[in-house]
């Protein structure tokens, strides 16, 4: 299985009265965009385009998504929602926007909590990006299924205009990604390195997708990185802002593009394995020893252990590390802290003695320097993608 990314590069974007290319430039219709939400949804839809250079704080963000379209299989969308075709995902050819990120925004109806992204500030998340800010008028009555039903409408307009698209030879690159074949034995001169990636799901308006299914009881499941970089993990995890990965880091995840990168060279590429974290400590424990399982058999030398959300589900990791060191299996665990505003607060509810390995992804709780909310208080790190475990993170820590 192969999957070519062909990644369309703007120099800027803008709108206009329809969807193509001045030059350079990227033309979106904004018009087109938003007669389309609304013949779908039957509710207003607010779209704007918001350039980097604006400054803005974006509020109320409940997901970021890639702009990206299927060449082929044609019949798939861009994204694995449910009701929708999936096979052939992972495979055939994927366009790609750079530089615009579309926005999902609104707040009123779920157990959600809002996040912001203040545009143009080089220490965070898109800081170059176009922002295309999505707001439908959300009311109480909002529930998990309009949401899917937008994002689907979303995943039909990027499907209808993007691939029409026909942008100047400077502005393209291509590049083909192979699935990396099953490892038999372990190479000491080229390890296997595997990732297990957790993902939250936990109900309504916490939950993620894959394929288009509930990941909430999802066992342990081996999966192609291809699969996941081709648009089959979708977030509508809208719990804690900074603990979460949007759906655009999943599609563009830089853990995955990078062990992809290097496969064949100083390292080999093994498999991912998907799972979510259980609510008691039994099946937490029982889920830790069956990743660490499937690792084994798979021959994996080294594992890189991913997750999102807050202290219950550095319990996870922290047993999952435990268990693949228990295997003889060496485990870098990425992990986001709870360490106070000042950074001097204990930063993880729990610690393995086997996790001697650790990459901070930030502090959920550090102060943004750059402005205030709004109640002229000073901002935390509540923002879309900062402590994104999948290597978005900007908050940091230094040794004195």
């Amino acid at each position: 299985m192969a999957l070519t990314i062909r990644r369309y590069r703007p120099e800027t974007v803008a709108a206009g009265p329809s969807n193509g290319w001045r030059g350079s430039q990227l033309v979106i219709d904004l018009t087109q965009l938003k007669a389309h939400l609304e013949a779908r949804m039957h509710i207003r839809v607010h779209v704007e385009l918001v350039p980097p250079e604006s400054g803005r704080v974006v509020r109320d963000i409940r997901d970021l998504w890639q702009v990206r379209a299927k060449l082929a299989p044609a019949a798939l969308l861009p994204y694995a929602l449910p009701g929708q075709p999936q096979d052939g995902r992972g495979s055939g050819v994927t366009i790609v926007v750079e530089r615009l990120a579309l926005c999902i925004s609104g707040e009123g109806a779920g157990n959600v909590t809002p996040c912001m992204l203040p545009m143009g500030d080089p220490s965070l998340p898109l800081s170059d990006h176009w922002l295309l800010e999505v707001a439908p008028a959300i009311g109480p009555a909002w529930d998990e299924s309009d949401e899917v039903r937008m994002k689907t409408a979303l995943a039909e307009w990027m499907q209808a205009a993007i691939p029409g698209l026909q942008p100047p030879p400077g502005c393209v690159q291509e590049e083909t990604w192979q699935e990396p074949a099953p490892t038999a034995s372990r190479h000491p001169e080229r390890p296997a390195i595997g990732h297990c990636y957790l993902v939250q799901s936990q109900g309504s308006f916490r939950r993620t997708f894959f394929q288009g299914s509930p990941c909430d009881t999802l066992r342990p499941t081996v999966v192609s990185p291809l699969v996941i970089m081709d648009g089959a993990l979708v977030s509508n995890n809208y719990v804690v802002c900074a603990n979460r990965n949007p759906t655009y880091f999943h599609a563009e995840n830089p853990l995955l593009r990078g062990l992809l990168q290097r496969h064949g060279q100083d390292l080999q590429m093994a498999s991912v394995v998907l799972f979510t974290a259980p609510g008691d400590e039994a099946a937490k424990r029982a889920t830790a020893a069956e990743v660490a399982q499937i690792a084994r058999s798979q021959c994996w030398d080294a594992a890189v252990v991913t997750k999102e959300g807050g202290g219950n589900t550095t319990v996870d990791l922290m047993l999952l590390v435990g268990a693949l060191e228990a295997e003889g299996i060496s485990a870098v665990g990425m992990v986001n802290e709870s360490a106070g505003p000042q950074g001097d607060q204990p930063p993880l509810v729990v610690h393995h003695p086997a996790a001697d390995a650790l990459v901070s992804t930030g502090n959920v709780e550090a102060v943004w320097p750059g402005g205030t909310d709004a109640s002229g208080g000073a901002l935390t790190a509540w923002i879309a993608g900062a402590t994104s475990l999948l290597g978005a993170g900007q908050w940091g820590c230094v040794e004195d």
